[in-house]
């Protein structure tokens, strides 16, 4: 999805507003799943 993005000339922040979320939740779908670490 990044990729796309760039391609475009699209910046985050726009993409976002126009899909009506936040960037940081879009951040986190060009990211993908991370692990957590688990503290024992």
């Amino acid at each position: 999805m990044r990729k796309i993005r760039i391609d475009r000339g699209l910046s985050l922040t726009e993409v976002a507003y126009r899909a009506g979320v936040t960037r940081g939740f879009l951040s986190q779908l060009e990211r993908g799943p991370r692990s957590r670490s688990s503290v024992p």
